[in-house]
Parts: C-alpha cells; structure tokens; sequence
C-alpha cells in the first residue's frame, strides 16, 4: 500500500507498508510511465514495474548511459541520508534564501542548481529564474545588492509557482507521459525544445496508485524487494541486497 508520496532535491520518494521508501532519481533520461497491469519488461530501456492491482508503474531510461536509480531504503533516517539538504525555495524567506546561495561565494548559475544549497532546480528552470530576475548567470553571489537579491527570490518563486501550476493544468487527471526539461512556452529554452525533446525531466508530480503492489520487478525477474531490515539498492536494472 502506498503510503506516502515526498520529494528530496530531484528524487521521488514514494513511501509503502513496513516503513519501506522506495526512493527514485530520474536524471536526465528516465521516466515513468502507467501501463495496463503485468506489463511486459521486454524494451531495452525498461528497467524496473511495481504491479498494482489496477497497473504498473514502469521505469525506462533512453540512450545507452545508465544513470537513473531507484533505492529501496528502510526507514526515515535512511531517507534522510539521501536528502543533499537544500533548502525549499517555495517554503523560505528571502533571508534564508539570501544565506543559502551566499554560503559559498559561486556563480548564480551554480549556486541555484547545487542541491546541497537548493532543492529541485535544474538547468532549464535556473535559467528561466535568472532569465526573469535579469540576472546574469556568471555573477558572483556575493556580488549581489540588495535589490538584486530581492527581485532574484521573487522570480524563483514565481517562476517555480507558474511551471508548477501550468504543468499541472496541463497533466489534468492523467498520467504526466510527454515529459521533457525543455518546453516551448520558455523564454529561455523554448526554440530549443524540438531539438532537445527528451533530454530532461522535470514535473509537478505523478499519479498515486492507492492499491497494494504485488511485487517490484527488475527485467532478469529477480525481486527487488527486501524484508524488514533490509535495504535493496537498483541501479540501471540491477539488484543488489544487504541485510
């Protein structure tokens, strides 16, 4: 039963029964897709399918560099060891924004994609930030005035709200299929978007089965799932245990 759903930096953390969190980080190229119950793993890209009684939720990742993972990890403190520790620019004030990005003096560019000081923002959405803050992504952080400061935390948040809120619209009740880094609406990366189709992910969210998984399958048909204590590490489709 699915219990739980977070988001940890860039990573997916889907919480089940046993205190269990099954813990998934799509880099560039994975993505995950609802199909009709007992999916077939055949593709080359399909790396892992967590059955439910009214579907399967499949893993795939395109191209021949194996970067996404899915971690199964037992309990909260397990959980919290994956977290880089940025902060939620959506959750924050501009001081602790302004002492987040200022901890290092970096480019801005740097400072809004390094998930030890930001969560969750990548290369599309930093450069739509700076892009509506009029910021120069080469600018050093603690180069900034205090107005500059100012109309930077107020175009993350808007942009991070605007995206959040068109996606959303956009995915309706269904499942988010077509997902890619790059979209035409943007004011940065939006001619690009037939060119770089697919060469990132970012979304609002995904739909939630709220049935009970019958097992999590990884192509060889090994089970990728550990009992009470254990902690089971998938990586690009394979399976490791340590008790």
């Amino acid at each position: 039963m699915v219990r739980e759903l977070r988001r940890i930096g860039k990573r997916i953390a889907i919480g089940v029964e046993g205190d269990l969190w099954l813990v998934l980080h799509l880099m560039i190229a994975g993505r995950l897709h609802w199909k009709p119950a007992g999916a077939k793993l055949g593709a080359r890209n399909a790396l892992a399918a967590f059955d439910f009684a009214s579907g399967s939720l499949v893993l795939t990742e395109a191209g021949s560099k194996r970067r996404a993972s899915l971690y199964v990890l037992a309990g909260e403190e397990a959980l919290r060891a994956v977290d880089p520790g940025g902060i939620d620019v959506m959750a924050c004030d501009l001081a602790a924004f302004r002492a987040a990005l200022t901890a290092e003096d970096r480019t801005l560019k740097r400072a809004l994609t390094d998930p030890r000081l930001v969560s969750g923002i990548g290369n599309a959405y930093s450069d739509e930030i700076l892009h509506a803050a009029q910021l120069s992504p080469v600018t050093l952080t603690h180069r900034l005035s205090d107005e500059e400061w100012k109309r930077l935390f107020e175009a993350t948040q808007e942009t991070l709200h605007l995206w959040i809120e068109r996606l959303r619209v956009e995915m309706g009740d269904g499942f988010p299929e077509k997902v890619t880094a790059f979209r035409k609406e943007m004011a940065v990366h939006g001619n690009l978007d037939s060119i770089v189709r697919g060469a990132g992910r970012r979304s609002s969210g995904f739909a939630t089965p709220t049935t009970r998984p019958t097992i999590a399958r990884v192509p060889d048909g090994r089970k990728a799932a550990g009992g009470s204590g254990t902690v089971a590490i998938i990586e690009t489709g394979l399976a490791a245990h340590a008790g």
